[in-house]
């Protein structure tokens, strides 16, 4: 129920049903309130719509936001907390000392008291243990786990096919409301094949994906996945086949721990134990951080850390099918690097990937084909390799400017006779250029030891206009909260007008 309330479409991609999840919580819920308020009939005797005042709503409330919601131990622990002070103190200082918990859990541990205290014990189970992660919980909530050491796990295989289509897209059309997306999109991914999708920003490469996965519904053409016409199936249908889509930018639970992140992801294995015991230890294998931070809520990693735990994630529900949507967006270089060598541990194990991208050195480092599309159309399919011949694709993924007549030069753009689009030349800048307005200096930050940013200077004058420009992970948005206040630099400084505000706030 968290999970759908914190990311509805990665609850659905991993089968997860919206309907049936809402009632189940809703009918539960009932049920739990129609027994409470039996046992209070009964215990006075009658039923009365005086039986609570506002104070004791208040109270009951009180007591849910303290403990933590969806911690049995925080219940305990807010009845404990609330209770205990309206007992021991007078009236208002019960109340001062509750209103000054609720603030204490807002502001400063926001999974309440329980979630405080069970990190407490794996930081003490750690300390203890030498600083290594304490064992994994059981997946499937049933006795001990398995414990499995490394040396048990092997890789499988890769698949031996035959190259036979496992995804058939024909004649694709896709709109969000009244825009059209994609065009006639025909596409075709062998079993056990790796596949860059390519393409500019809105070209329709994360709405072809979703298309697939039955995230967006298809208005024209068909989609067929290992025989069988899946168009229209919802996410939660295909999931269950074995598609399951990796989002770009946030695929995690952030309300919920990296644990219970993992958990979700099983929900389709849920009653075959092994399974889930065999891939949480393999996904910890190859994301040890995570078994570090297994008691932590996901929506305090890092970004690197959080792609890392979508993809154990999508070992957990051992897809046949995997799409990922951006795996580098937005993430410093070494950290794609590692995620690269998962992405092609996960197919050496026999799992057909699709990889979105817009590194184009991305899709050469780990697919062998590729297709690059373009205002909803396919432009190009075949080896990675020739994208290296096609210098007007590759332009294009930096250079998607108006054309004179206002449109993207783009599949109906101007183009030159051998193909090539055309860049429309730009008037220089005829404003005069003023006193340096904004300046950096030497500005370097690190995150998590990895170099965001390193010694950069640069100078905006008045009446300029500077364009910041690098593919994904370059530093481009770091050096923008480096300016605006949102991220202190570890060193350097920022000028404004010539007066210091590196350590000024945003606001300010």
């Amino acid at each position: 129920l968290i999970a759908m309330r914190d990311n509805d479409r990665a609850a659905r991609s991993f089968g997860i049903g919206r309907v049936s999840s809402q009632l189940m919580g809703f009918a539960v819920s009932g049920f739990v309130a129609g027994v409470a308020g039996g046992v209070l009939a009964a215990h006075d005797h009658a039923v009365s719509a005086s039986a609570f005042s506002p104070a004791a709503s208040i109270a009951v409330f009180s007591m849910a936001v303290i403990g933590g919601i969806g911690s049995l131990l925080g219940a305990v622990l807010g009845v404990v907390v609330v209770r205990g002070a309206t007992l021991s103190l007078t009236a208002q200082w019960a109340q001062l000392t509750t209103g000054l918990g609720l603030l204490l859990v807002l502001l400063v541990l926001p999974g309440g008291l329980g979630r405080a205290v069970l990190s407490a014990r794996d930081a003490l189970i750690r300390r203890l243990a030498g600083g290594r992660a304490p064992p994994a919980p059981a997946p499937a909530d049933v006795g001990e786990p398995t414990q499995i050491e490394p040396a048990q796990i092997v890789p499988t295989p890769p698949a031996v096919t035959d190259g036979r289509p496992l995804l058939v897209c024909q004649g694709l059309d896709a709109s969000f409301g009244p825009v059209q997306v994609l065009f006639g999109v025909d596409l075709e991914v062998a079993e056990g094949e790796m596949l860059a999708l390519l393409g500019t920003n809105g070209a329709g490469k994360s709405t072809l994906l979703r298309t697939v996965a039955g995230a967006v519904p298809v208005t024209r053409g068909a989609v067929v996945f290992d025989g069988e016409d899946i168009t229209g199936n919802p996410p939660e249908r295909t999931s269950g086949m074995g598609i399951v889509t990796v989002p770009g930018g946030r695929g995690t639970f952030p309300g919920l721990s990296v644990a219970e992140n993992l958990r979700v992801a099983g929900w389709l294995h849920r009653r075959d134990a092994d399974h889930l015991t065999l891939s949480l230890a393999q996904a910890l294998e190859l994301f040890p951080v995570l078994a570090e931070r297994l008691s932590q809520t996901a929506g305090t990693l890092s970004g690197g850390e959080q792609q890392m735990l979508t993809l154990a994630q999508a070992l957990m529900a051992r897809p046949t099918l995997l799409m990922i949507d951006e795996l580098s967006l937005g993430l410093a270089p070494a950290v794609v690097e590692q995620l690269i060598e998962t992405l092609r541990l996960i197919h050496a194990r026999g799992t057909t990937v699709i990889v979105v991208e817009q590194s184009v050195n991305v899709a050469l480092t780990v697919c062998e084909r590729a297709v690059f599309l373009e205002r909803g159309r396919v432009r190009f399919d075949g080896p990675t390799a020739a994208l290296l011949d096609r210098p007007d694709l590759l332009r294009a993924v930096f250079l998607d400017v108006p054309t004179a007549t206002g449109d993207a030069a783009g599949p109906d753009g101007a183009r030159d006779a051998d193909g090539t689009t055309r860049v429309p030349a730009r008037a220089p800048h005829s404003q005069p250029v003023g006193d340096v307005v904004l300046e950096g200096r030497a500005l370097s930050k690190s995150y998590g030891g990895i170099r965001a940013v390193d010694d950069l200077s640069l100078t905006v004058r008045g009446a300029e206009i500077l364009g910041l420009i690098g593919p994904n992970g370059a530093g481009k948005t770091t050096v923008f909260d480096l300016l605006s206040g949102f991220t202190s630099p570890d060193g350097g400084r920022v000028l404004m007008g010539g007066v210091d505000v590196t350590r000024w706030s945003p606001e300010r």
